[in-house]
């Protein structure tokens, strides 16, 4: 899991598939979550961007006062009537003596 100090900017990233494994940009846009370590809510509903066919990032800057430990991500498409959900999460450290 990736260690990230407060202040630097985390790059979130999602590769969308159709069902037979082929990269895919779905009909509707890719929205991002992003939690907290204390569950709470940072990021909701925000669109992703798009790089290239299937490959969506989310640029997330943490604030100097953001919690420390895990927090969690998600990236959603809908296609059609497929949603599809991918997610992760990464490690947030007051300092870089404590990554």
């Amino acid at each position: 899991m990736a260690t990230f100090t407060r202040g630097e900017t985390v790059r979130l990233e999602a590769t969308i598939r159709t069902l037979d494994g082929a990269l895919s940009n779905p009909d509707t846009s890719i929205t991002v979550r992003v939690e907290d370590s204390a569950g709470a809510v940072k990021v909701d509903s925000v669109a992703a961007t798009n790089d290239r066919t299937g490959y969506y990032y989310y640029l997330y800057t943490l604030l100097a006062a953001a919690a420390t430990g895990t927090w969690y991500f998600e990236f959603k498409a809908t296609d059609d009537t497929v949603v599809t959900i991918e997610g992760g999460s990464f490690t947030v450290a007051a300092s870089t003596t404590e990554a």
